[in-house]
């Protein structure tokens, strides 16, 4: 487990003096000389705190789709443009392509693209890898060279190779889990929108997307502005 630094904050209130007729006179409000003044003080200190811990859990990454080893070795051939379903539950920013693969010594490219209304086939390229080369096998996370944010939604993770490749994979029952694919020449530029798409069912492969959570809106900080409204109105 990491363990977060705590922080810390101290507020320090310099009093103005003003000299008259050779006497010192301290001008400082009365408010700042109270206990509610000292309680503020603690309340912020607190919520600095609590607003470091909420950033962090918040801004933690998120992944999507099949990141866990599926056990299986697939046989990808060139020339397709091949992929399946993720779908996303949340707000997030979009990081990488992950991939598990099982060879190596080929090229790759990965886009994500989004669902069609209606039909719910790969549509619109909405970001790319570009060209990678696959030195390694097992599990390899693959940075989008577009930064975007992807709402709650279904989208296509389409992966095409230079070479016969192979990637981890199960088959599966469920009929609604397929795949797309449409045939591409490897040295042409992604499709957008994708046409002549041909599905089946049966297969899911180790695609997922490595993502960053939206933190919400800071409740630590409502918490502070909730706060000194409450001190301010005692005051009164």
């Amino acid at each position: 487990m990491t363990h977060q630094p705590a922080i810390s904050a101290s507020i320090s209130f310099h009093s103005p003096f003003n000299r008259a007729g050779g006497r010192t006179l301290n001008v400082l409000p009365e408010f700042f000389k109270t206990q509610k003044m000292k309680t503020l003080v603690s309340f912020i200190q607190a919520s600095l705190v609590l607003t470091a811990s909420f950033s962090t859990c918040m801004g933690a990454g998120v992944l999507y789709g099949n990141s866990v080893d599926l056990g299986g070795n697939s046989s990808h051939s060139s020339q397709a443009l091949l992929g399946n379903r993720i779908t996303v539950d949340q707000s997030v920013n979009l990081q990488a392509a992950g991939i598990i693969f099982r060879t190596t010594g080929y090229n790759g490219n990965v886009g994500l693209y989004s669902s069609a209304v209606g039909s719910g086939l790969p549509n619109i390229l909405m970001a790319t890898t570009g060209k990678f080369a696959v030195t390694q096998s097992g599990r390899t996370e693959i940075p989008f060279s577009t930064a975007i944010t992807l709402s709650p939604g279904t989208y296509w993770f389409m992966a095409i190779y230079d070479a016969s490749a192979s990637i981890g994979t199960t088959s599966v029952a469920d009929t609604s889990n397929f795949t797309a694919f449409t045939g591409l020449n490897v040295n042409a530029d992604l499709p957008s929108p994708i046409v002549d798409v041909i599905t089946y069912s049966g297969k899911q492969f180790n695609y997922y997307l490595v993502t960053e959570a939206i933190p919400e809106p800071n409740i630590a900080l409502l918490l502070l502005i909730s706060g000194m409204a409450w001190i301010c109105r005692r005051n009164k």
